[in-house]
């Protein structure tokens, strides 16, 4: 199970777990069986899961994009160009500066190597769509000796 399943996973575990201590405030509240003690230790308790089910849920959906695009920069970086084909695209649902994240299925055909599929997330913006369809060829960044790639930068 990949990190980010665990951490939306835990997420989601917080959000079922704050209502309890909160449940506790209210029929204490509503039985006037309230103490200042159990009542403050109650009401941080129930911040405490609100607040890591926010940060979770947030990481679980952010994370991976944002370790995407480091990736994305140290390939364009340490990489060199070699040809590819797109064989498929799918949007993911997510945009950033309302400009769509796709993800690429790419055949990559290094020099002396075999070829190999990759799949990358990428920020693609509108005007760069109609050069990013399947059967296009196209030249990526790739690590020699990985199955690590990058799409040149899209302007």
């Amino acid at each position: 199970m990949a990190w980010e399943e665990r951490a939306r996973i835990l997420a989601w575990a917080c959000f079922c777990l704050m209502w309890i201590p909160l449940a506790k405030i209210i029929w204490d509240g509503v039985s006037d069986n309230m103490s200042d003690i159990t009542d403050g230790f109650m009401m941080i308790l129930f911040l405490g899961f609100l607040v890591a089910f926010i940060i979770l849920l947030m990481a679980s959906t952010f994370g991976p994009l944002l370790l995407g695009m480091r990736e994305g920069t140290i390939v364009r970086k340490n990489g060199k160009l070699v040809p590819a084909t797109i064989l498929r695209i799918s949007d993911t649902g997510l945009s950033v500066n309302q400009q769509p994240v796709l993800e690429i299925v790419l055949e990559v055909r290094p020099p002396y190597e075999n070829r190999f599929e990759a799949t990358t997330r990428e920020i693609i913006p509108f005007s760069a769509i109609p050069q990013v369809q399947p059967g296009i060829k196209l030249e990526v960044y790739y690590l020699p000796g990985t199955t690590r790639v990058a799409m040149p930068e899209q302007g």
